[in-house]
């Protein structure tokens, strides 16, 4: 996690080591930390399709399918 947040002090523009982070929320650890994580990854970078993924899962578990499917179905990454 050290490694992740001296990443986000060097490039706090790049949205990877907040991707990297959003998995790393311990289970049943604080969702709303993982989830901002997440939203800030994609803010950054809009074709970061693993971080839309995740997302897509996270709105699932938490019953917010609208928001799930939002994510799901980002063209910016239908390529996979």
């Amino acid at each position: 996690m050290d490694e992740q947040r001296a990443w986000i002090e060097r490039e706090p523009g790049n949205g990877r080591p907040y991707y990297n982070l959003g998995p790393i929320v311990p289970d049943g650890g604080p969702q709303e930390e993982a989830l901002g994580l997440l939203l800030e990854a994609v803010r950054l970078e809009d074709g970061l399709c693993e971080a839309h993924v995740s997302l897509a899962e996270l709105y699932a578990v938490r019953e917010d399918y609208r928001a799930a499917w939002r994510h799901a179905g980002r063209r910016s990454w239908a390529g996979i």
